[in-house]
């Protein structure tokens, strides 16, 4: 093989590396240009599902988020049996609180995590060997102040959503998307109203 078939073929294997990254990082829609922003911290994490770690990450994306801008999406990782998502967080402002979302590639929707961290340039948390427990916060569909229970309370909270009315912290807004179709509309509400009455 001569230089040039050499270089095509490196240039064809770095295109369809980047291509594939690129469509990896489209699955949850989640995007980030570290380039705006100064600041940068780095974590080390592991998901938690009903008190059992997560095994197997290939299901999972993990991104951290400052309200709904994203902030780092995580990178799994392994090494001498131990495994972890290694995480870089970036920000323009000390101090900032970073949540949250994990991607459920299966369910095709986004889980809300309990935890947060405080922003801090160049700042580590948890190592590889002791990650920080992040854990997953699971909720059913139309329970969206999550009580447990459908009633008046959750069609009042999805109605606010598609009328674009803040919701109170403990609305779970990924729980009115009742179809699962990616859209909070008013066939939502429809949904919810019914598993009220029939609950």
């Amino acid at each position: 093989m001569n230089m040039l078939s050499r270089v095509r073929l490196l240039c064809c294997m770095f295109c369809l590396f980047a291509y594939t990254t690129f469509l990896r990082a489209q699955e949850s829609g989640w995007q980030l240009n570290v380039r705006d922003y100064q600041f940068n911290m780095t974590a080390y994490v592991q998901l938690v599902v009903d008190g059992t770690s997560v095994e197997d990450y290939s299901n999972y994306e993990l991104a951290a988020f400052v309200g709904d801008e994203c902030r780092g999406i995580a990178v799994p990782d392994s090494k001498d049996g131990y495994q972890w998502l290694q995480l870089m967080m970036y920000s323009n402002t000390p101090n900032e609180t970073i949540g949250f979302k994990v991607y459920d590639k299966e369910k095709a929707r986004a889980l809300k995590i309990n935890e947060t961290v405080t922003f801090a340039d160049m700042g580590i948390v948890g190592m590889p060997s002791s990650p920080m427990n992040l854990t997953m916060k699971m909720y059913t569909l139309g329970d969206v102040n999550d009580d447990g229970r459908f009633n008046s309370s959750d069609v009042m909270l999805a109605i606010s959503a598609v009328l674009k009315r803040p919701l109170p912290a403990n609305a779970i807004s990924e729980a009115i998307d009742a179809n699962e179709d990616g859209r909070i509309n008013s066939t939502d509400i429809m949904i919810i109203i019914n598993k009220v009455l029939k609950k």
